[in-house]
């Protein structure tokens, strides 16, 4: 009777534990927020104030890949994007958009980014961030009309609200 009282006592918070690791695992690591990538267009739209400039928002061949355009009456108008935002497909588990993120931390030149969602990183003129499961890359155009720091607003903005 002792010995069986023992066994309960013990398997059951061990067995308590493996299970709240297990879910842990599952909410934290191999789901994430995402089962698809959000229309990037209307995903960005809260957010792009924080650009400084009325850009236009137009898709961009696929729902997730958005193009940010100067209106036609704006002085510096061209018929170019000036930023593109891409959201990753297809979306991964967390797993994945880690080892998606360290391949990208592993190109030369690329540094990283502080404060933008769980991981981000600068390269020449692209940002990639992720957010739970998703990775976002925002590719800033030659010719740019924003300012470096609204771009880095941005993207943080953009990152908060995903």
């Amino acid at each position: 009777m002792r010995l069986r009282a023992l066994a309960i006592l013990v398997l059951v918070p061990v067995l308590l534990i493996a299970g709240g690791v297990g879910v842990w695992y599952v909410v934290t690591q191999k789901e994430g927020r995402y089962d698809a990538a959000p229309r990037a267009c209307q995903k960005i739209r809260p957010v792009v104030d924080e650009l400084g400039v009325p850009y236009e928002l137009r898709p961009a061949g696929k729902p997730a890949v958005c193009d940010l355009r100067l209106p036609k009456d704006h002085p510096r108008y061209t018929d170019a994007p000036k930023l593109t935002v891409s959201f990753h497909e297809p979306v991964l588990d967390i797993a994945g958009a880690k080892r998606l993120m360290s391949d990208i931390r592993s190109r030369p030149g690329v540094t990283p980014l502080t404060d933008v969602g769980d991981d981000a990183y600068v390269q020449d003129s692209d940002f990639h961030v992720r957010v739970s499961n998703l990775v976002v890359t925002v590719t800033v155009h030659p010719d740019q009309i924003s300012a470096p720091d609204q771009v880095r607003d941005f993207i943080a903005a953009l990152a908060d609200h995903l």
